[in-house]
């Protein structure tokens, strides 16, 4: 008899490979996100500024 469902079998080192990486691009994304994070605060105070103006 067969299995209703078949299961990929995957070795442990390409599990932790594939989590290493995952980890390694977040921290990366992460990077990003705050440098993009601090810009955007840095624009906001300077738009206040500018309507202040205006």
């Amino acid at each position: 008899m067969r299995p209703i469902v078949d299961v990929p079998q995957y070795r442990q080192n390409d599990l932790d490979a594939a989590v290493e990486a995952t980890l390694r691009e977040n921290l990366l994304l992460g990077s990003r996100f705050e440098a993009l994070h601090v810009k955007h605060l840095e624009m906001g105070k300077i738009m206040v500024r500018f309507e202040g103006i205006v």
